[in-house]
């Protein structure tokens, strides 16, 4: 049955479509359109010339001239270019009057006038204003850049009609179906949306809600004013009648809305980054055109890379968006370069994302692009770094919108605290419209109500509602600003401002001092902010996440060797190489969106991101043998030691701590004493292990298992493998056993793979329930591999699955008490999930697990719905489950998705995710390496400890993981790069072994990593970034092996935070420590 209220709403709708908006449109004159189809995209200018040009012109270069069309006519392919040119002479009746452009041809598109971007069109908006035209007669010529896309790309969804499916798969899906000039009925309009939301509210409340029923009987009384031949004439007067209906005074207990305009734009998803330009000069416009229109209107923009790409491709419009931010008028909440994944980055860049955002805001727009707020509202989680980092970054607000989908467990509050892992504390908000893509109607405006009072412990009162299309941009609409004025002061629904983001966060925080001094303190979560969803993504396209990986290590290393290592380069020079290294940054910032990173993108825009992280490594190690090289110029070829080196080779350190063992790849590497930490040393690749090294030892069992061992330390460890390919036994010490019971560790297990929905994007733990291993219909045949002078293993290659195969080498290292274990994997499955599993016999309920600038001690067990929930977690480079004395971690190197379980009889499984085959939104995810001959690899490193993995070197191992310990062979140790002489005096030469700093704690268990050694971001110091890791406080010491005129604590902005307790003299600083915390130093050299 039918309720009154629904079938008012019913009857409003059919009012509408028939009487009014036929009405909207006062005047119409249908225009000549022609087209062009160029086979490149062309710019606004070359367009222009070709429809001059017509078929006669003589510019030959353009490929193509506009030939006449009608409407129905169709274009494509998807992805295509086409330039529609629209003319006509102004009739009298239209001399005058303001005139606008409506046109749709089924796609995304934009009107340029005078080579600047003045409108976007797409299924949402048709109308362009064009102003008014004075004389009849005006020639109209304008010109359309149509993209044969949707805002979504072109994929299709479960919610969109037969209709779109069928037409998004055709060869020609582009429809020219609307092109012509009309007057515009500016009250009609108005009065056909604010109709349409009384309607929608009536239905939202009930047939028993009096509300609803003074505004059924007021919609009458509207339509009763009108004339349907011409509603036009009291338009205005339906308007009052409806308005003073809905405007009668909201509840007392009526929240407060605070709507801004906002239009999300994914940097990446569905399209690439260059479809984003597009998009974002189609947004960019449509706001500003809003912003003529509406003087209270404001609009949100979240990320500086794409007012960067702003700037570049449309300085106008630019220009225009840079006077509406100095009004307030545009608010910038944009403190990270892009909205990043939460958990893949590594702390580093997630301070990279915070000083590119904020300081290139600053440097474009002043001081009042300084920001308060992070945020992010579509990223899928967030660590529990993120609070101290935004603090670090002067910032004191969160706000997010993803932490509403989680499968089962509803996100707990809309308003709390979020405590980090040192202990900082943002306040947060979940905007409970549940929806950064709001339209403002009366069902979103009062569900974000109710969820509010669902969720809010304490009565804050106030909320944040951006609004406007979303995921692929073009942002509001004129009827969402008119529907949020019909809710500003009406009963039945929230208060709806305009005062915008930035005034949210004031209010927000005056109620929250407010409530604390009341003794009602918002509540708080400590730690990380996880949606059970969207697991998938710590997994899927492993290519990108390890490309990820390297490049932070990559520019974490040529960084500390441009600003501080000893290579005889002049400011000019270092200048130069530091602004190259901040923009190859930016380019690694820009693939940590969260559509990129997590791999939840097309094929095109994983292509185009693994060819840059490809272009980068490639640079990068030409840059590091140039760098290398130029060093080895600068040693003194005369000294004995150094003329003695018959393959002269550096090995570099880039962990926290000195190291003493082998550095570079097993067969081509290089043994190394006491390498010092951030720096290197000069070694002879040619030279014998140290006698008091020793070499690993490899041999068969009594029923033919191939066995490792090696003694380090007087502690031997003992490694026997597995006729199914894996590792049956670990040993260390006098018969400590960590293998489980009847396991092995490193056993390969295939789940099928089919999510309920989004694919890239999520796993479901029913997926678990069944495990294929690996194994083949026979034992694997282990063969011994040749590993040069300090390593011995064995390899063997196993089926996996129907089409793939693995090739697992075991190995170990001199002088390393780690087992090494890598697999190469030819994978060409569908749909189906990779996990390696280490079952320990070690008995734990938690397990310490790497985060960004830190760890987090997660339950194995699965006690409730929320530790069930967690049957995939995030993790950084390592996992380790202990029992008092001792342990196991499993560090690895790229790989970012971990499962942990209880297992029986005093054991604890660690399950790390290698691959996955989701087949969308790219239908060869992960398998784009097998049609191109490569293999995935994955190095693990188990290291068995007794006593703490703190003291077992595992963070050490960590930070050096996605590139391992590096090793750079050296042409020659001629000083030819400096044109050296004889008479070059001997503190000239650059000493052979060499590092900026070295880092101890002088007092305390605090274990300090060094995050950063880089210049700064006006090129005049060097900031160093410390971060304690093991949870402990405690004073550290630097003592500095550079000349240092002064250092100081600074904030990840570079601005001066005297409230850090740093004490300097002439060679050494001491800086106080709590656990995890991030302490930057700038450095004047």
């Amino acid at each position: 049955m039918v309720t009154d209220a629904e079938r008012t709403r019913q009857r409003t709708e059919v009012f509408v479509a028939q009487v009014l908006d036929p009405a909207i449109f006062a005047d119409r004159l249908p225009l000549a359109v022609a087209a062009w189809q160029p086979e490149e995209r062309v710019d606004a200018e070359a367009a222009r010339v070709a429809g001059l040009r017509g078929d006669h012109g003589d510019h030959e270069h353009l490929d193509g001239a506009f030939a006449d069309v009608e409407l129905g006519w169709r274009f494509g392919p998807v992805w295509s270019s086409c330039w529609f040119r629209l003319r006509a002479h102004l009739p009298e009746r239209f001399a005058g009057s303001t005139v606008h452009l409506r046109f749709d041809c089924g796609t995304e598109a934009t009107l340029w006038r005078n080579g600047v971007p003045v409108h976007g069109f797409d299924p949402n908006r048709d109308l362009a204003p064009l102003g008014s035209f004075g004389h009849a007669g005006s020639a109209i010529d304008l010109y359309v850049e149509a993209h044969c896309n949707h805002p979504l790309g072109v994929a299709t969804f479960w919610w969109d009609a037969p209709e779109t499916h069928s037409r998004w798969s055709e060869r020609r899906p582009g429809r020219l179906e609307k092109a012509e000039l009309v007057r515009v009925d500016e009250t009609v309009r108005e009065l056909a949306t604010t109709l349409r939301f009384a309607a929608g509210l009536v239905a939202e409340l009930g047939d028993a809600s009096p509300r609803a029923n003074r505004l059924r009987r007021a919609i009458e009384r509207a339509r009763t004013v009108l004339d349907p031949a011409a509603p036009g004439e009291r338009a205005f007067t339906a308007i009052a009648i409806v308005r003073e209906a809905l405007g009668r005074g909201a509840q007392p207990s009526a929240t407060l809305c605070y709507a801004i305009g906002h239009a999300h734009l994914d940097t990446a998803w569905l399209w690439t980054t260059a479809r984003t330009r597009e998009k974002s000069l189609r947004t960019w416009a449509n706001a500003l055109e809003l912003m003529e229109r509406d003087g209270d209107f404001r609009f949100l923009a979240s990320q500086p890379q794409q007012l960067a790409w702003l700037e570049d491709d449309s300085p106008e419009l630019f220009a225009r968006v840079s006077e509406r931010i100095a009004q307030g008028r545009v608010e910038l909440h944009a403190a990270t370069w892009v909205e990043p994944d939460g958990h893949l980055p590594s702390g580093e860049s997630m301070c990279r994302q915070l000083a590119f955002g904020s300081l290139w805001l600053r440097s474009r727009f002043g001081e009042v692009a300084d920001q308060r707020m992070l945020y992010l509202p579509d990223t899928f989680g967030f660590c529990a770094a993120w609070p101290q980092l935004a603090r670090l970054a002067g910032l004191d607000t969160f706000v997010t919108n993803k932490l509403w989908w989680s499968e089962r467990e509803d996100f707990p509050y809309s308003h709390f605290t979020w405590r980090g892992l040192d202990g900082s504390e943002l306040r947060a908000h979940v905007t409970p419209g549940q929806d950064y893509n709001a339209t403002n109607t009366p069902l979103e405006l009062r569900r974000g109500e109710r969820v509010l009072a669902e969720r809010d412990r304490v009565d804050v009162g106030i909320w944040l509602q951006p609004f406007g299309h979303g995921d692929g941009g073009g942002g509001p609409t004129q009827e969402q600003i008119w529907r949020a004025r019909c809710s500003q002061d009406a009963e039945g629904l929230p208060q709806v401002r305009f005062d915008g983001a930035h005034a949210f966060a004031r209010d927000f925080h005056e109620r929250a001092d407010e409530l604390a001094d009341e003794g009602t303190p918002l509540p708080v979560i400590d730690g990380e902010l996880s949606i059970e969803n969207h697991r998938g993504t710590y997994t899927t396209h492993s290519a990108l996440k390890r490309g990820n990986a390297r490049a932070e290590q990559w520019l974490r290393g040529l960084e500390a060797a441009v600003a501080t290592w000893p290579l005889g380069l002049d400011a000019d020079a270092r200048e130069r190489l530091g602004t190259s290294l901040r923009a190859d940054w930016s380019t690694v910032l820009l693939l940590q969106f969260h559509d990129i990173l997590p791999g939840s993108c097309t094929a095109d825009v994983a292509r185009e991101a693994r060819a840059d992280h490809e272009r980068l490594d490639a640079g990068w190690l030409r840059l590091a043998g140039a760098l290398a090289e130029r060093l080895a110029s600068r040693f003194d070829a005369s000294d004995e030691n150094t003329a003695a080196c018959e393959r002269p080779t550096l090995a570099v350190n880039l962990s926290s701590v000195p190291r003493s063992g082998w550095f570079g790849e097993p067969a081509r590497g290089v043994w190394a004493t006491d390498v010092p930490a951030f720096g290197y040393r000069l070694v002879d690749a040619a030279a014998a292990l140290p006698e008091h090294v020793a070499r690993p030892l490899a041999d068969f069992a009594a029923d033919g298992a191939p066995r490792l061992a090696i003694e380090v330390d007087g502690v031997r460890t003992r490694v026997e493998l597995s006729p199914d390919g894996a590792i049956r036994s670990l040993v260390r010490g006098e018969g400590d056993e960590f293998v489980a019971p009847d396991r092995a560790l490193g056993e390969l297990v295939l789940h099928d793979d089919r999510p309920l929905q989004w694919e890239a994007w999520n796993v479901d733990s029913e997926s678990l329930a069944v495990a294929q291993p690996v194994v083949g219909d026979e034992p694997v045949q282990w063969r011994a591999v040749d590993l040069g002078p300090a390593s011995v293993g064995f390899e063997c290659e196993r089926p996996c699955g129907a089409r793939s195969h693995v090739v697992t080498r075991v190995w170990l290292e001199a002088g390393d008490p780690a087992v090494h274990l890598r697999y190469e994997i030819d994978w060409r499955e569908e749909r189906r999930w990779l996990r390696a599993l280490f079952p320990a016999l070690v008995r734990a309920r938690t397990a310490d697990c790497e985060v960004p600038f830190g760890h987090l001690a997660r339950p194995l067990t699965a006690n409730d719905a929320t530790e069930r929930m967690a049957f995939e977690v995030p993790i950084q480079r390592f996992v380790d489950v202990a029992e008092p004395g001792r342990g196991l971690s499993v560090v690895n190197d790229t790989r970012y998705g971990a499962s942990l379980e209880v297992l029986a009889r005093g054991g604890s499984q660690i399950g790390v995710s290698l691959l996955r085959s989701a087949s969308w939104p790219d239908a060869t995810a992960d398998r784009t390496e097998a049609r191109a001959g490569r293999r995935h690899r994955v190095h693990f490193q188990l290291v068995p400890h007794h006593g703490d993995w703190r003291e077992a070197g595992v963070l050490a191992r960590a930070e050096t993981a996605p590139l391992g310990w590096t090793a750079v062979p050296l042409a020659g140790l001629e000083r030819t790069a400096r044109g050296a002489s004889a008479s070059d005096s001997a503190a000239a030469f650059a000493p052979t072994t060499f590092a900026p700093l070295r880092c101890t704690t002088v007092r305390g268990a605090a274990r300090v990593q060094i995050a950063a050694v880089a210049p700064s971001w006006d090129g005049s110091a060097v900031v160093v970034r410390l971060v304690e890791r093991a949870g402990a406080r405690g004073r550290v010491r630097v003592d500095w092996n550079v000349d240092v005129e002064s250092v100081a604590a600074v904030d990840l902005l570079e601005r001066p935070r005297p409230r850090e307790r740093v004490e300097h003299t002439a060679r050494a600083t001491e800086v106080e420590l709590r656990p995890f915390q991030v302490v930057t130093l700038r450095v004047e050299l």
